[in-house]
């Protein structure tokens, strides 16, 4: 069980840190053609499946120990 939520929280710290490099990208090219555009929803898609892993592994882990 504690490898699951291990593994929740740092599969979540993981795509959080690829939202932000993505964005970062992003922005350090202030051209927004198909591709950047393609990449920014990736990234806020990245962010929204962190922040699912980050809560149920931070809430996971407060209800186990």
């Amino acid at each position: 069980m504690a490898g699951f939520i291990f593994f929740l929280i740092a599969a979540g710290s993981l795509l959080l840190t690829a939202m932000v490099s993505r964005l970062l990208l992003i922005r350090k090219y202030s051209f927004h053609n198909d591709q950047m555009i393609r990449k920014q929803k990736s990234a806020y898609l990245f962010g929204t499946c962190a922040l699912v892993f980050l809560v149920l592994g931070i809430s996971m882990a407060m209800l186990v120990f």
